[in-house]
């Protein structure tokens, strides 16, 4: 049975770039269910905002690519406007050290048969922001 699933992503780097990276995301099934995953990558050359915010968005749809969900209604929530133009083809990452999970991101989107991305405010995500914080 095809069920609509909310997907919240976020993720921070404070020292920008280059520093201790987090990212999670959260995973609301539409029985009620929430999955959360939080990750956090050390300091290192590289580590960006964007990086940050592709990273919980690839993790995210692989874990549902993973439970074989590519079928349902997804609805992704970020506070991230590049993830979200490049969703709606407004533009095209070309350089940035994101550039890798950006375009591991269109591989992953072409997995879904209904799949859309909308634009969240920071107050919107406060719940998914403290697990990051944790």
């Amino acid at each position: 049975m095809k069920q609509k699933i909310t997907v919240k992503i976020g993720g921070t780097c404070p020292v920008n770039p280059n520093g201790e990276m987090h990212f999670a995301y959260m995973i609301e099934y539409q029985n009620g269910d929430v999955e959360s995953y939080v990750n956090v990558v050390e300091e290192k050359f590289g580590n960006s905002l964007n990086t940050a915010e592709y990273k919980a968005l690839n993790s995210a749809l692989e874990k549902l690519i993973e439970l074989n969900l590519t079928k349902n209604e997804i609805e992704v929530q970020t506070t991230s406007s590049n993830i979200l133009m490049h969703h709606m083809n407004i533009f095209k990452p070309n350089q940035g050290f994101y550039l890798k999970e950006a375009i591991r991101a269109q591989k992953n989107f072409k997995r879904f048969l209904d799949i859309s991305i909308i634009k969240i405010y920071k107050p919107d995500n406060a719940e998914l922001m403290l697990l990051i914080k944790k």
